[in-house]
């Protein structure tokens, strides 16, 4: 199995410094097949212990079987830095497999209990996944508002606590998008990222984050891309799960209405 998929299975048991060690061994393959365990943990700024313990979250006995996948996944991917077409099909079957098993319970209730929920895109791609996120969720009666690079001051003068704010970036490293999560953050504003799956400064910054994992393809210009229509699919799905969530709470609302008027007239 590839050191991604023991990643992507073991998400949830990672936590920052984890997520910090995988952005520098995927980035630093070669140069980290030939390093100790006391190398990567100083180049990482972590103790031997915690490249240990990453090594074990992700179903690995040891330092020495992550050095072992490290060479396998070189000898594989020898003379092409782009993923197969094939494993572009896997990583959107996984996407969409993950995305629809994950529990996004803390997201869904930073939406149902905020005032007013506003969408950043740092881009062409994220503008138009702020505009599909926004139509989506209309249809569980969620007005969303989105914010332009010109509106982000004056939004900063009215914004309250009780707001959200959800920060979509490919990257997470968007110097514009970086810089506004830090001003929130500074008036107590709540946030969510939305990037790649990688340890980037905006998952850092923010309260919750959603990742998504893509593909990079690479053509015989040697030209590269990475995939990005799992951005879409992860927002349809929450789409969909958060309209569940909210029939569910609305049921249990008007449960406790019902018992409370019970309550009253049994008095």
């Amino acid at each position: 199995m590839r050191l991604e998929d023991l990643i992507y299975k073991n998400y949830d048991r990672l936590n920052q410094n984890d997520l910090y060690i995988w952005d520098y061994i995927s980035k630093n393959r070669k140069s980290c097949s030939c390093m100790t365990i006391e190398e990567l943990a100083e180049v990482c700024n972590v103790s031997r212990t915690t490249i240990l313990r990453f090594s074990q979250k992700i179903s690995l006995k040891g330092f020495s079987e992550l050095k072992v996948h490290l060479k396998w996944d070189q000898e594989e991917s020898t003379g092409n830095d782009g993923d197969s077409f094939e494993d572009i099909c896997k990583n959107y079957h996984k996407g969409v497999d993950d995305a629809a098993a994950q529990d996004y319970t803390k997201i869904f209730e930073m939406i149902y209990n905020s005032q007013r929920v506003f969408l950043y895109g740092t881009g062409t791609m994220q503008r138009a996944l702020v505009s599909e996120t926004i139509r989506l969720f209309l249809e569980a009666q969620e007005d969303f508002h989105e914010v332009k690079d010109d509106g982000m001051n004056l939004l900063l003068k009215f914004i309250t606590k009780q707001d959200l704010v959800i920060l979509f970036s490919f990257s997470g490293e968007h110097e514009l998008c970086i810089d506004f999560a830090q001003k929130l953050k500074t008036i107590g504003v709540p946030v969510i990222s939305v990037t790649k799956l990688s340890n980037n400064k905006l998952s850092r910054l923010a309260d919750e984050n959603l990742f998504v994992n893509t593909a990079v393809v690479k053509n015989d210009a040697m030209l590269k891309c990475s995939t990005t229509s799992m951005f879409f699919t992860l927002t349809e799905i929450l789409s969909i799960k958060y309209s569940l969530f909210k029939q569910e709470k609305l049921r249990e609302e008007k449960r406790r209405q019902a018992l409370l008027e019970q309550e009253l007239l049994d008095r």
